[in-house]
């Protein structure tokens, strides 16, 4: 249910372990008291850094899922695909960084997309080299499928062509080597 007062949204949040008492207390403290707007709410914790735009959007629409998938705690998007959403996400105990893969929610009621899923997930966890990003977990959570993974900061080749144009010569075949690295490995496990 979408919050209509502040106090819902900070409900809302505690429940949800996103934003703890103290935290509360304190944004409750610097707005005058708890006569105000959950967006007011919000947009101070948005700004103190205790929530992600993201986490504020899906708490006003009042969502209850989608902000934890296994030990990962959901930052915000990162990119998408037609068969799944990709996550920048947090460790809840190590507070490493990862990103998370999640189904869409359009496939969450075909088995055999879903089972293509996991089998990736699964596939991916036997590999353990420098040039594929190593996967942590599979799992599901409230219906949906994920997969939790080592975040690498950057950007794709395709970005990085379109930003740049044409690689040289030698970036190309460092390139190739890693691609070609990774790939020689990943049959052979």
């Amino acid at each position: 249910m979408q919050p209509t007062t502040a106090e819902e949204f900070a409900q809302l949040a505690v429940k949800l372990e996103l934003v703890s008492a103290g935290d509360l207390d304190a944004a409750f403290g610097e707005l005058g008291g708890q006569n105000v707007a959950p967006e007011a709410l919000g947009n101070l914790l948005l700004r103190r850094e205790v929530i992600t735009g993201y986490q504020l959007d899906r708490l006003l629409r009042g969502d209850t899922r989608g902000y934890f998938y296994g030990s990962a705690k959901i930052l915000y998007q990162v990119g998408a695909g037609s068969f799944a959403r990709v996550y920048r996400a947090i460790h809840r105990d190590t507070g490493g960084i990862l990103a998370v893969k999640v189904l869409r929610s359009r496939y969450s009621n075909d088995p055999d997309k879903c089972r293509a899923f996991r089998h990736e997930g699964e596939m991916g966890q036997l590999l353990r080299h420098p040039n594929i990003v190593a996967i942590d977990a599979v799992g599901e959570e409230a219906g949906a499928s994920y997969i939790t993974m080592e975040f690498v900061e950057g950007q794709t080749l395709r970005e990085l062509v379109k930003i740049r144009g044409a690689l040289d010569v030698p970036r190309a075949l460092d390139v190739i080597a890693q691609l070609s690295a990774g790939l020689d490995y990943a049959p052979r496990r």
